[in-house]
């Protein structure tokens, strides 16, 4: 033996995001870019690929998020001409600045309510 405990976990019931876009006319975003990024205990939105998530939006504002394990979270939909290199430092912590905050449990589905969000740069 090697002396490494590996701990699995199985589930039939996943988490699930259900949300809408919408832009500044109240009207249903198509194509727009949502991402949803993990917040650390700081507070501080942190890198952890297993934990972020980008999506688009389907011609009737809608979106849908599935697996993500139980935390804190920051979700922001921004036009999808201005998602091109949203991953830089800069642009990230401006996007935390525009970003809804919410929290997922264990097998929890969610519903989510955003406005698109204007990135200026």
């Amino acid at each position: 033996t090697y002396g490494t405990l590996l701990d699995v976990t199985v589930t039939t019931k996943a988490t699930e995001i259900l949300g809408t876009v919408r832009d500044f006319r109240s009207v249903p975003a198509a194509g727009a870019t949502v991402i949803i990024m993990p917040i650390a205990q700081s507070g501080e939105s942190v890198w952890t690929p297993n934990r972020m998530r980008e999506t688009r939006s389907s011609t009737a504002g809608v979106f849908t998020v599935k697996g993500l394990p139980p935390g804190d979270y920051l979700a922001v939909a921004i036009d999808d001409a201005a998602a091109e290199g949203w991953q830089d430092e800069r642009v990230v912590a401006r996007l935390r600045t525009l970003a809804t905050r919410f929290s997922l449990a264990d097998a929890e589905s969610k519903q989510l309510n955003l406005r698109i969000s204007t990135l200026r740069r």
